[in-house]
């Protein structure tokens, strides 16, 4: 039997202007290994602990929304369905515009 994906953060559809914490449990007494993809890049994570999406894919992200896929698998060599993860990348800074007064008039 495969791993069993048991929680994760965050929460899916959330925006971020830095690298998102991620925290991902399976429950499989003969857990292997844990590892996300995001496009062609595969990263390896620990059971049930805090980490940093990785730097350099966070880097070659473009502003908008991206997809990290969840895998696990154990020692016999099962491996979970896939459990996605659509967060939003915001980096670019709002900009605000005074229609109203402008620099010359004075009330």
């Amino acid at each position: 039997m495969a791993p069993v994906f048991e929680a994760i953060f965050p929460n899916n559809f959330t925006y971020y202007n830095s690298p998102p914490v991620l925290k991902i449990s399976y429950l499989d007494p003969n857990l292997h290994t844990i590892y996300y993809k995001v496009g062609p890049s595969i990263i390896f994570i620990i059971n049930n602990t805090e980490q940093l999406l990785d730097s350099s894919i966070w880097n070659d992200l473009g502003e908008g929304a991206f997809t990290i896929e969840f895998y696990a698998n154990d020692t016999f060599g099962y491996t979970s369905n896939s459990v996605n993860l659509t967060l939003i990348k915001d980096i670019i800074v709002p900009m605000i515009t005074v229609n109203f007064p402008n620099n010359s008039q004075v009330n």
